[in-house]
């Protein structure tokens, strides 16, 4: 775990580094999809590298298998509000399932989409379809976590779209994958 100005996250450093770089990118006014915020570091490194952009957060903030006897975390989603209260509008939450969400963005537009929710390969390869047509043409989607089940559905859906992926490891970055396009 890491902490960026007391936000703490499953990231490493080198996460960190990749997340602003591929904010840097991204074209002016960036709207951003974030899948899986848990307490909101990623959403408070996107929206510190990049002061024009708003980055809409979906989670059901009750954690995962892997967030089982931690009991120290407390209330997730409280946590994440107070930890993104400084950025106001800029980051949008919705509380709901990540299916939940996107079925009511339909029709929105994003020029980045972060998938870092469910790590089973079902539940990565649903959120990999079904956030693909909220992608603006030429946008960009990263994935944390790529290993094992996770990138088993990383595979599956390249594949079946005639993409390509690569992948940062340790200690560049925490096995993220861009989805190639």
């Amino acid at each position: 775990m890491i902490s960026v100005d007391g936000v703490v996250g499953w990231l490493i450093p080198g996460d960190v580094d990749y997340l602003n770089a591929a904010a840097l990118e991204l074209p002016p006014n960036p709207a951003i999809l974030e899948i899986g915020s848990w307490m909101g570091l990623s959403a408070t490194i996107f929206v510190r590298t990049r002061e024009d952009a708003t980055v809409h957060c979906v989670d059901t903030w009750q954690g995962g298998p892997e967030h089982a006897g931690m009991a120290e975390l407390g209330d997730l989603y409280e946590t994440f509000k107070k930890n993104v209260a400084p950025f106001g509008e800029r980051v949008v939450a919705y509380r709901m399932t990540s299916l939940e969400a996107t079925s009511l963005l339909r029709g929105r537009q994003f020029d980045l989409v972060f998938v870092d929710g469910e790590h089973t390969e079902h539940g990565a390869l649903t959120d990999l379809e079904d956030c693909d047509p909220l992608l603006t043409p030429g946008g960009m989607m990263l994935v944390h976590d790529c290993v094992n089940e996770v990138r088993l559905a990383v595979r599956t859906f390249t594949r079946a779209r005639g993409f390509g992926y690569e992948v940062m490891a340790p200690p560049g970055a925490n096995w993220m994958a861009r989805i190639l396009r």
